[in-house]
């Protein structure tokens, strides 16, 4: 396509951001100051980065838990187990924000977009950012601004929360004097010829609302990234998303499992919970994987018990049913309840979830079937586990009350016992509950993905929110 410097005027008239490369200085400067921001590759080895001293701290608090994992120039992260490209980041820099972005991968086979971002706050701090895009690394290269705002992306601040993101898109021009690209008309200097879009993320409202949901807080107004990506492995070869990669694995490898999910959900109609669970320790060879969750009572009502795994063993799957009677003898949730996100989070914290391969199941007696995976799932125990020290049971003397003063609203505003309306509660309609359970992930930053599961158990249409708030996407993984 051939754009001339009027072109670009118009563009600029209409607040179109541009970004110029491979021209002279002189005429970057200029087109910088109308655009009022600045983009560049960076590492992890520069000067520049290295002697920010505020901003080395927040990396190394990041990777100190480095392994022996480390290959090349990519660093490892045990505590949320992924590798970071530190060679090929790129820094952004609008107004008073300031970011650096680097790729990050979990594995060879990774096929969609995952960043982490440093996102410098008021205070001259750097908050450290996941940003997870639903995105093909193979698609990126070809993105166009439409497809980039329609990309569902999750930001999990592992520090604070940001609010209403902000689509911000420039036009990547090139300044060529000679070849095919050169516009037909005379211009007085150059001719400048598009060559591809560039778009980052902003939250410069520095309000709350929107998908992002929290508040600011010391953000310094605002997070700018770009989602990008390096060379590594056979990332993006693959169309198939690793959550359903999860939950397909697990059925090929256990082939005692989808007849022991169907047996469960066969029983949802009774007044009791019940539900089974395999440990990672069994193997495709194992006689009896799937083994059966015990009971407990609690004032009264019989429920299915998430105890810790005895050693050296660890979920692989857990999956129990909510039945008809529910807790009250009126009815139960047709999705997961807020105890059962909760539960989760501290055998995760707890070291007792093959974090990997894990895949959580649910089968309720409103005809719903749920699978639900994490990819980031210290971040997702980070949101919902109360203790002041992980590996002891929740007691008064290891609560940490204002953590949970804080869960309170959150849990209380999408959940109720009473039938109250836009609330996910005992008699509420199961296609209200999905919308407003996947309201709660995105304003509430959760890393999960959910799972619609047919009744035989043999097709996972993943599940998420459009950007209206009130339409569910749907893809099937198979």
């Amino acid at each position: 396509m051939k754009q001339k410097m009027k072109t670009i005027l118009k563009l600029l008239f209409f607040n179109t951001i541009l970004m110029l490369f491979g021209c002279s200085e002189e005429l970057f400067d200029e087109q910088i100051n109308k655009s009022n921001i600045k983009i560049q590759r960076i590492s992890m080895n520069d000067t520049k980065f290295k002697e920010n001293h505020k901003l080395m701290k927040s990396v190394d608090n990041l990777l100190k838990n480095q392994s022996n994992n480390a290959i090349n120039r990519f660093e490892f992260n045990s505590e949320y187990d992924f590798f970071i490209d530190e060679e090929n980041g790129v820094y952004i820099e609008k107004d008073n924000l300031e970011s650096y972005t680097f790729p990050a991968y979990k594995n060879e086979t990774d096929s969609l977009v995952t960043n982490i971002v440093f996102n410098k706050t008021t205070n001259g701090d750097y908050d450290v950012i996941i940003a997870k895009y639903n995105l093909l690394k193979t698609e990126l290269n070809n993105l166009t601004k439409e497809e980039l705002i329609a990309t569902d992306v999750i930001f999990i601040n592992i520090t604070n929360k940001f609010s209403a993101l902000e689509l911000i898109c420039m036009e990547e021009y090139s300044y060529e004097n000679t070849g095919d690209l050169v516009g037909a008309d005379s211009e007085p200097f150059f001719d400048w010829v598009i060559i591809g879009s560039y778009c980052f993320w902003s939250n410069s409202t520095g309000s709350g609302g929107g998908d992002s949901g929290g508040s600011a807080e010391n953000s310094g107004g605002g997070i700018l990234t770009s989602p990008i990506d390096s060379n590594h492995g056979g990332g993006g070869s693959n169309t198939l998303v690793s959550p359903c990669k999860k939950t397909k694995n697990q059925l090929d490898k256990y082939t005692a499992l989808k007849p022991a999910l169907v047996a469960m959900a066969n029983t949802t109609s009774g007044s009791q919970e019940n539900g089974i669970f395999i440990y990672d320790t069994a193997t495709s060879t194992t006689p009896n994987p799937v083994q059966n969750l015990p009971s407990v009572t609690i004032a009264g009502v019989t429920a299915v018990g998430l105890p810790n795994p005895t050693a050296p063993n660890k979920y692989t799957v857990i999956a129990h049913i909510h039945d008809a009677a529910g807790p009250l003898g009126t009815g139960s949730y047709s999705i997961f309840s807020w105890q059962d996100l909760t539960r989760l989070a501290e055998l995760i914290h707890d070291g007792y979830i093959d974090n990997d391969n894990f895949v959580f199941y649910l089968a309720t007696a409103d005809g719903t079937r749920y699978a639900l995976t994490t990819e980031w799932p210290t971040a997702f125990a980070d949101y919902f586990d109360r203790r002041k020290t992980y590996g002891i049971p929740e007691s008064q003397t290891n609560l940490d009350y204002n953590k949970a003063l804080k869960l309170d609203a959150p849990e209380k505003k999408y959940y109720s016992n009473a039938p109250l309306a836009n609330k996910i509660h005992l008699t509420s309609n199961k296609n209200d509950d999905l919308i407003i359970f996947l309201k709660m992930q995105k304003e509430l930053k959760l890393d999960f993905t959910l799972f619609e599961v047919d009744p035989s158990f043999s097709t996972y249409t993943k599940v998420s929110l459009k950007s209206d708030g009130t339409t569910i996407k749907r893809e099937t993984c198979n």
